[in-house]
C-alpha cells in the first residue's frame, strides 16, 4: 500500500480520522461504480505465488467515490466461488460477480449495493456495526446467510438466495456469553457446520473477550446446548473472520495485526473441529502469517471459502478499509489450500 505504515495503524488504532457514511434508506438500493485494479501480495516480489501452505490465485484492489462503498467486514460466496456478497460496518450489502483469467483472479462485475434490513428502527451505528456474514448452508449464498452484529450483539438470518438484498431479519439465538466482552470487541466471526460431527451447530468466535491465559474465547452452539472453549492467541493477533470447511471436520481463522509498535499483519490458521472441547483451548495450524512492509496488505477482516472445479479449496480474503480511503484499500486476495 502507498501509505506511511505506522501512521495509517496509529490512525486505525486510536480512530482520529471521521468520514461521514450515509445513513442506510431503500432510496440507497442500486448499482455501484467500482474500480478495480490487479494486485500482488509480496511488495519486493510480485511474482511470488507461494505463501506458507497458500497458492496466489490473484489479488485487486476496489475503489469507488461512492460514500456508500468501504467498511467491508465480511465475506460470502456461491458454491463455485463465482459471485460474492460483503457486508459492511454501516449495515451495507455488496454484491457482484468475480472475473478470473486462467484461474486468477482479475476482475469484478455487476456490483450493487444496499442496505440491509434491520430489526430496529433507531438510526444509531452501535445498531448497525455488521462484522460477519457467513452462509446457513452448503448453498452458500443462494441460501440463507447470517449476519453477526458487534455493538449492539446479535446474529439475524437472511433468505438471501430467495429475496436478495431485500430479505427480511430473522433474529438467532446466541449464548448470553457472547455478550460478556469489551464493548465492541465481542461478536467477531461466525459460521454454521451443514456436514460433519457438529452438523447444524453454530460456531462464534470473539475479538478481545479473552479467557484467564489471554486465549480468545469462542462458542459451538445448536439450540440451548453450549460448548465454550478459547483459541490459543497467536502472537499479538486479533481473529476477525472464520470459514467452516465443507466436510464439517475443522474451519479457518483469518487474523490481523494492527497493534503499536508492531507492522500491520494479517495470519491465516486452521482449527480441527475435534479440538473444541469443553473449557479446551485448540493450538491450531497456521497456514501464513505476513507484515507490511513485505506483504501489501491491509485490515483484513472477511473470509470465505469454496471448492474450485478441481476440487481443490480457496480462500478469499477482503479487507476493511474503515471508510478512510486515503489512508487504506479495499482489497481482495484469493489463495488455493496446499494441503
Amino acid at each position: 500500500m502507498k501509505i506511511t505504515t505506522l501512521f495509517a495503524c496509529f490512525i486505525l488504532t486510536i480512530g482520529l480520522v471521521f468520514i461521514p457514511v450515509p445513513v442506510s434508506s431503500e432510496s440507497n438500493t442500486g448499482p455501484v461504480k467500482v474500480k478495480v485494479t490487479p494486485v500482488t501480495l509480496a511488495t519486493f516480489q510480485p511474482n511470488r505465488v507461494k505463501f506458507g501452505k497458500l497458492l496466489w490465485k490473484g489479488g485487486i484492489k476496489l475503489s469507488s467515490t461512492d460514500p456508500r462503498f468501504g467498511g467491508f467486514s465480511g465475506l460470502a460466496l456461491s458454491r463455485d466461488g463465482k459471485r460474492f456478497v460483503a457486508v459492511s460496518d454501516r449495515a451495507w450489502w455488496l454484491s457482484g460477480r468475480f472475473v478470473s483469467d486462467k484461474g486468477i483472479l482479475t476482475n469484478t462485475q455487476n456490483t450493487r449495493m444496499a442496505p440491509l434490513r434491520l430489526d430496529t428502527k433507531r438510526k444509531s451505528s452501535h445498531w448497525r456495526d455488521s462484522e460477519s456474514i457467513a452462509p446457513w448452508s452448503a448453498k452458500g449464498i443462494d441460501g440463507s446467510l447470517f449476519v453477526g452484529f458487534e455493538r449492539r450483539e446479535r446474529i439475524l438470518s437472511y433468505r438471501f438466495g430467495r429475496n436478495g438484498m431485500t430479505a427480511k431479519p430473522v433474529r438467532v439465538k446466541h449464548p448470553k456469553a457472547i455478550s460478556s466482552g469489551p464493548f465492541n470487541k465481542e461478536l467477531e466471526a461466525i459460521g454454521r457446520f451443514y456436514s460433519g460431527p457438529k452438523k447444524k451447530w453454530l460456531i462464534a468466535v470473539s475479538e478481545q473477550n479473552l479467557d484467564q491465559n489471554g486465549n480468545i474465547r469462542g462458542w459451538l452452539w445448536r439450540g440451548r446446548r453450549t460448548v465454550p472453549w478459547s483459541l490459543e492467541r497467536f502472537e499479538d493477533y486479533e481473529i476477525t473472520d472464520l470459514a467452516v470447511l465443507p466436510d464439517g471436520k475443522s474451519f479457518l481463522t483469518l487474523e490481523r495485526s494492527f497493534n503499536l509498535p508492531n507492522l500491520p499483519g494479517f495470519a491465516i490458521r486452521q482449527f480441527k473441529l475435534g479440538d473444541l472441547k469443553h473449557g479446551a483451548t485448540a493450538k491450531g495450524k497456521l497456514l501464513f502469517a505476513g507484515r507490511q512492509p513485505f506483504f501489501a496488505i491491509d485490515n483484513m477482516e472477511g473470509l470465505a471459502v469454496h471448492k474450485a472445479a478441481n476440487g481443490k479449496l480457496q480462500l478469499t480474503v477482503i479487507s476493511d478499509d474503515n471508510y478512510r480511503r486515503s489512508l487504506q484499500s479495499t482489497l481482495i486476495f484469493r489463495f488455493e489450500l496446499q494441503q
